[in-house]
């Protein structure tokens, strides 16, 4: 009797905490969550459950695609800041779009307490779910997704990630169309401050500006971070996100991926407020000497 009751315990749990798909693919889908940091979001997982890294190139170029034509659906209802969020445990991207009319700080600040609280639970049950689906599924198939200012530029010159002498300074690895920087104000998390930037070598101010090429190698270079560190340290959880737009807490004027790393669950935490603190400019700066030190010690590290 008691496991008949467990099983539908179970089993009406997940009817009220469901998600709902609106779009499909071979390896990829996009869906409505049940839980979220904030609303509106929506997520990219693979269909499977599998983790972000172990993705392979044709899961993240398909994951590319699905990302884009999320982000250009909030772009034609008034967003074009946004921040995508994932930690290695998962199997999903999430994407949380800014709007004019969102007072970003304050916004930032209820994400802030979701992360410490944990993820919302949409009121309701899987019927809102599907009510707000059925919304995504009308305009879903006549999306055409473009760039949005992908040209031959090469460089710009107010931006940092173009400047040779400053990239010389946080290169630690040096890819075919991306490269690995160490950041010069890292996550506070001992004894390494694992805290990476993978940013594109030609001029890329937002998300949807990169090739696919480029978006790719960012991603394996960002799992080969990962698994790196966790056989050489040990190390258990990873955090990436980036951002685009001011409202989002785009703070350089050319696309980066954050790649944070951690071995302890409070470590992971310290992650996630990481999202806020770079929003908010709370972050110490190293000096130059003791930045000097790391990327030597990284360089010599990342040898592949």
């Amino acid at each position: 009797m008691r496991r008949i009751f467990l099983a539908f315990a179970l089993l009406a749990f997940s009817w009220l905490y469901s998600d709902a798909p609106i779009y499909s693919t071979d390896l990829m889908e996009t869906y409505v969550p049940s839980q979220f940091l904030y609303h509106p979001n929506l997520k990219v997982r693979h269909r499977e459950k599998k983790n972000i890294t172990d993705w392979n190139s044709s899961e993240i170029r398909e994951s590319f695609a699905h990302l884009k034509k999320v982000i250009f659906y909030f772009k034609e209802h008034g967003s074009k800041d946004y921040m995508i969020f994932a930690s290695s445990d998962e199997s999903a991207w999430e994407i949380l779009p800014y709007f004019p009319n969102d007072w970003s700080t304050f916004k930032q600040l209820l994400i802030f307490h979701n992360v410490l609280s944990g993820p919302k639970t949409r009121p309701g049950s899987l019927e809102q779910e599907e009510n707000l689906a059925q919304g995504y599924r009308a305009e879903w198939p006549q999306m055409v997704v473009d760039g949005d200012t992908l040209t031959s530029i090469d460089s710009k010159e107010d931006d940092p990630f173009c400047d040779p002498a400053a990239l010389s300074k946080q290169r630690v690895f040096e890819g075919e169309q991306v490269d690995i920087l160490y950041n010069y104000a890292p996550l506070p998390i001992k004894p390494k401050e694992l805290d990476f930037l993978i940013i594109p070598k030609k001029h890329r101010l937002h998300f949807t500006d990169l090739a696919e090429e480029e978006y790719v190698e960012a991603m394996v270079l960002a799992q080969e971070l990962c698994n790196f560190y966790r056989e050489k340290d040990g190390i258990s959880n990873m955090v990436f996100y980036h951002k685009t737009g001011v409202r989002a807490g785009q703070t350089v004027p050319h696309w980066h991926l954050h790649v944070t790393m951690g071995s302890e669950k409070p470590q992971k935490l310290l992650q996630k407020i990481d999202l806020i603190l770079r929003s908010f400019y709370l972050r110490k700066v190293l000096s130059e000497e003791e930045l000097k030190s790391r990327v030597d010690q990284f360089r010599e590290e990342l040898k592949w």
